[in-house]
C-alpha cells in the first residue's frame, strides 16, 4: 500500500461501501484494553430501594458482553432458625424488579420489567441449560445461598456476578461508543424479599442489602479512528440496534384468553406468554415459577395475518405427548437446534421434573419474516398484536407477556434519539 497520511488512511478503511484486506504497519484500530471500575451513588442499598450508576467511562469504547456487575448480598433473619432451614434464589436477576438504562440527557434506551422472570424464562430458552446450571454460575437455578442456620439473629453474606449482557442494550457484540456511555445512567430497582428469595423453614427474611461494583471492559481506539467516529456521530449519528422486551401483565380467571399488546414498534421478532398462578410470587423452591403448560389452543394475530395459520390444538392438559406439536412449534420458533434448549418434560412442567430447572409453560410465537435474527414483522397502531388462547380449566392466572421488538438508538455527540 502506498504511503498515506493518517486521515486519508482512516477514511479509506472506514469507507461505507469499501472493504480493506490489509492495514499499514503504522495503523492500528485499538491501542489498549483495560478494566474500569464503577461505583454506585450509594454504597449499600436495601430491599425495596434502588442501585443507581452514573457511568464515567471516559473516552473508552465499552464491550457489553464482557462487562459485569459484582455484588455482595447480605440477608437477615430476626428469629432463630432450624437445622433444616434453607434460603434459595432462582437466579441473580431475581434481586431486581426493573432495570432501566437512560442517557445523560434523560432519554430512556432500555427498560426490562419483571427482570427475574425475563431472565428465568425468556433468556433460559435462548441459552443452553448448562449456562444456567453450573456449580458456581451466577445464573444457577435454585441456588442455595444459606442452609442450616440455628442462631438468632442470623445474617449471611454471599457474592454474585451478573453479566451486563442480561440487559438487552448490552447484549449485542459491539463496542459501545463514549458518546453514549459517558454519563449513562443505569438504575436497578431491588425486589422485595418475598420475590428475591424462597425460604424453607419457620423464620422469614426480614431484609437484605446489596453492595456492588460495575466492571466495564473498555477499549481505547487509535486517534484516527476516534476522530472518524466523532465525525459520524456529529453528522449522521451512530446507529445501535438491540432487542427490547415490552412487558404486559394480564390477570384472568376465565378459560379463554384474549388480549392485545398496545405497542407500536418497527420490527417485532418474538412474542412470549408465561402463565403463572394468580398470586405471585409463589413456588415450591423458587419465586419465578410458572404453572405447568395449561394451553389447549393458541394463536397470535397481527393485522390480518395469523401465527400460526391454524390454531395449535391439544386435547386437555399437557401430558405424555398430547402437546407434542405445540412443543415442536415452540422449539422451532426459538431455534432449530433442539439440543440447546429445554426438554419436553421441562416445557410442559411435568411434576416429576424439578421446577427449579424448568422453563415450562411458554407460549412462544416467532414473528420473523426471514432467517435473519434482526428481521421481524412491522407493528404499528393499525396492526396491533392480538393473543388468542384457551386454557384447560378456569382458574385464576396471571399472564406475563414479553413482546420482543427492535429498538434503534441513534447516538449523536451530545444526545441520543430512540426509535422503536
Amino acid at each position: 500500500m502506498t504511503s498515506l497520511n493518517d486521515a486519508t488512511t482512516a477514511d479509506a478503511l472506514l469507507g461505507a461501501n469499501g472493504m480493506s484486506y490489509s492495514m499499514p504497519p503504522a495503523m492500528s484500530v485499538a491501542t489498549s484494553r483495560r478494566g474500569i471500575t464503577m461505583f454506585p451513588q450509594v454504597a449499600a442499598s436495601a430491599n425495596g430501594s434502588q442501585i443507581i450508576y452514573s457511568l464515567n467511562s471516559g473516552n473508552g469504547f465499552i464491550h457489553g458482553p464482557s462487562s459485569y456487575m459484582k455484588m455482595n448480598v447480605t440477608i437477615t433473619k430476626s428469629a432463630a432458625g432450624l437445622g433444616t432451614d434453607r434460603v434459595s434464589m432462582d437466579n441473580v436477576a431475581s434481586l431486581f424488579d426493573t432495570v432501566t438504562v437512560s442517557t445523560r440527557s434523560g432519554v430512556e434506551i432500555c427498560r426490562v420489567q419483571e427482570f427475574g422472570v425475563y431472565c428465568s424464562k425468556y433468556l433460559r430458552a435462548q441459552y443452553t441449560s448448562a449456562a444456567f446450571d453450573r456449580s458456581s454460575a451466577p445464573l444457577r437455578i435454585n441456588k442455595v445461598v444459606q442452609s442450616g442456620a440455628t442462631i438468632a439473629p442470623f445474617t449471611a453474606s454471599f457474592n454474585l456476578i451478573m453479566p451486563l449482557s442480561l440487559i438487552p442494550c448490552f447484549a449485542e457484540d459491539v463496542l459501545l461508543p463514549p458518546q453514549l456511555m459517558e454519563g449513562l445512567r443505569i438504575r436497578f430497582d431491588l425486589s422485595t424479599t418475598a420475590t428475591a428469595f424462597h425460604v424453607v423453614g419457620a423464620p422469614t427474611i426480614t431484609g437484605y442489602s446489596v453492595t456492588s461494583e460495575l466492571m466495564l471492559d473498555a477499549t481505547q481506539l487509535s486517534d484516527a479512528f476516534v476522530r472518524r467516529v466523532g465525525e459520524v456521530a456529529a453528522q449522521d449519528g451512530l446507529v445501535l440496534i438491540h432487542k427490547e422486551p415490552f412487558h404486559t401483565i394480564v390477570n384472568t380467571s376465565q378459560a379463554s384468553l384474549n388480549f392485545d399488546v398496545k405497542k407500536s414498534a418497527s420490527m417485532a421478532v418474538e412474542f412470549q406468554v408465561i402463565p403463572r398462578v394468580g398470586t405471585v410470587p409463589v413456588g415450591t423452591t423458587n419465586t419465578q415459577q410458572s404453572v405447568p403448560y395449561p394451553f389447549t389452543s393458541m394463536q397470535v394475530q397481527v393485522g390480518s395475518i395469523f401465527y400460526p395459520n391454524q390454531p395449535l390444538l391439544q386435547a386437555g392438559a399437557a401430558s405424555d405427548l398430547t402437546s407434542a406439536e405445540t412443543y415442536y412449534y415452540v422449539q422451532n420458533q426459538i431455534s432449530t437446534d433442539f439440543d440447546n434448549h429445554f426438554r419436553y418434560e421441562e416445557f410442559i412442567g411435568t411434576p416429576a421434573v424439578d421446577d427449579t430447572t424448568s422453563c415450562n409453560a411458554m407460549f412462544v410465537q416467532g414473528l420473523k419474516d426471514s432467517s435473519d435474527p434482526m428481521s421481524g414483522i412491522v407493528l404499528n397502531n393499525s396492526r396491533a398484536l392480538l393473543c388468542n388462547a384457551t386454557f384447560d380449566s378456569a382458574v385464576s392466572r396471571r399472564i406475563d407477556a414479553y413482546l420482543i421488538h427492535l429498538r434503534l438508538v441513534r447516538v449523536f455527540q451530545n444526545n441520543s434519539v430512540v426509535r422503536d
